[in-house]
């Protein structure tokens, strides 16, 4: 086991999806919480982040906002969008290195989303 392990940071006023994303990454992962674009914003700015997993619709703006600040504080960061609708990741396919499409099946997405961000911390996905 690594010396850290890699942060992930969840954008989401959802409390079931952070509440099962934080049980399924606990063991790999530290995850930290923002439930807005503007506590995101400030995290983003205090930590070195390894992924990034944003809602679309936020109280107070879009989850694409967050990932472009994401792009920008920390380039090499997974970046996913988790929304509604399949439309909302192909005009925002160069913010969201993946999107995730609601309704989905939580064991699989955090399961997938666990797989996808091994891969980044061992470095072996780039966009």
């Amino acid at each position: 086991m690594p010396a850290f392990l890699p942060v992930v940071l969840l954008v989401s006023h959802d409390a079931p999806l952070a509440r099962g994303l934080a049980i399924a990454l606990s063991r790999e992962f530290t995850l930290v919480t923002a439930p807005d674009v503007n506590e995101a914003s400030l995290t983003l700015r205090a930590f070195r982040v390894d992924a990034v997993i944003a809602e679309h619709a936020l109280v107070d703006g879009a989850g694409t906002d967050v990932l472009a600040h994401a792009r920008r504080c920390s380039p090499d960061a997974l970046r996913v969008l988790v929304a509604d609708d399949p439309l909302t990741f192909a005009s925002n396919r160069t913010l969201a290195t993946v999107g995730l499409l609601r309704p989905f099946d939580a064991r699989r997405a955090t399961g997938f989303l666990a797989y996808l961000l091994r891969t980044v911390a061992a470095g072996e996905l780039s966009e």
